[in-house]
């Protein structure tokens, strides 16, 4: 039962290692503005304020790009070996991460991490156990197999998490923004 638990640590270890490399990236090697440095200016901020989200036209954007990332992730699922692709996607989205937080915290201060928590909130949570379950089935596989409930499951918190980020998120960033620059 141990080493089970321990070899189930090991996608944890795998997202936390990719942070910790996008912290040191973002840290050293990014240099004085970092990677994403329009993102968190505050006339781009004061923009956001004021534009009008075309709920329509974002709903498909929205909808390409989620439908490119979890058809990325399907493709990588029929390669011989998904315990390889669930370790590399778990860096990946670690990495990013780190990438991220570690950019808006150097140019927002500790407001730039209530703008990220915001920023993913609430649909990271719905992409997120849908990525949970496509990698724990590539980390388990042969030994766990692919059903009807696990696809209507990644199927569904993909959609909640669209919806909620076409309709909830934007929102939630018009009323944290103004905390964030004040």
């Amino acid at each position: 039962m141990r080493i089970e638990k321990n070899k189930n640590q090991l996608l944890l270890a795998a997202l936390a290692v990719g942070f910790f490399v996008g912290i040191l990236y973002e840290n050293f090697l990014a240099g004085k503005q970092g990677t994403v440095p329009e993102l968190f200016q505050k006339n781009y901020l004061q923009k956001y304020l004021q534009i009008k989200v075309v709920t329509r036209k974002y709903l498909w954007y929205v909808v390409k790009e989620r439908a490119l990332v979890l058809g990325v992730c399907c493709m990588l699922g029929l390669m011989k070996w998904k315990r390889i692709a669930a370790f590399i996607c778990l860096v990946l989205f670690g990495f990013f991460f780190g990438i991220l937080s570690v950019s808006a915290v150097l140019q927002m201060g500790l407001g730039g991490l209530l703008f990220c928590v915001a920023g993913m909130f609430p649909h990271g949570f719905f992409y997120g156990m849908g990525f949970v379950v496509i990698f724990y089935h590539w980390y388990r596989y042969p030994n766990r197999k692919w059903d009807r409930m696990k696809s209507l499951f990644v199927i569904a918190t993909f959609l909640v998490g669209i919806l909620t980020e076409v309709y909830v998120n934007p929102w939630i960033m018009k009323w944290i923004i103004p905390i964030v620059l004040k």
